[in-house]
């Protein structure tokens, strides 16, 4: 059993009897998930809004079942996210006789780090699975989203569930 010098369970700390103070943290893997609605000219941004606020490209508000974001477009301070990978699923609607398979593959999504463009891939199906070799850090505060573009026809509607799957990390400062 470890010599503990002092616990402060408000900051999640111990200080050792060296006098170094350690943060507690844990990682565990999770997954993020943010729906949008792809139309005739529209390019909403996932990730960008919790529940209660409007869902992109959508007539309704946002729960549980749209997005599990705690923060519009961010992570907490005290958090850490790792992402080695992301999914699209994606449900059509078309009041349009039109190819829905070429229209599909026009939709390209991007996933956006602090500005900064991290992974890009234009969609291969309905559901669309891609690994990352390394994976991408959003830090605490660090601002993301995955935006879409697209060239649909008016009258189709796309349903997109994009879910980002890694390792979370709080820490307790």
């Amino acid at each position: 059993m470890a010599n503990f010098a002092g616990i402060n369970a408000a900051q999640g700390t111990i200080r050792l009897p060296n006098g170094t103070q350690v943060a507690l943290s844990e990682w565990h893997h999770t997954d993020r998930w943010s729906r949008v609605y792809l139309q005739h000219r529209t390019h909403p941004r996932a990730f960008s809004y919790i529940a209660g606020q409007p869902v992109p490209g959508a007539a309704t508000r946002a729960d549980i079942t749209d997005t599990n974001m705690h923060l519009s477009g961010a992570m907490a301070p005290t958090e850490a996210f790792l992402i080695d990978g992301v999914r699209v699923d994606i449900a059509v609607e078309a009041d349009v006789d039109a190819d829905i398979d070429t229209a599909l593959h026009s939709v390209t999504l991007e996933l956006v780090v602090s500005s900064r463009p991290m992974f890009t891939a234009r969609l291969l199906h309905v559901l669309d699975v891609r690994r990352f070799p390394v994976p991408i850090h959003i830090g605490g505060s660090e601002r993301f989203a995955v935006a879409f573009s697209h060239d649909l026809p008016p009258g189709m509607n796309v349903d997109v569930m994009t879910t980002l799957s890694g390792q979370h990390k709080r820490v307790c400062r």
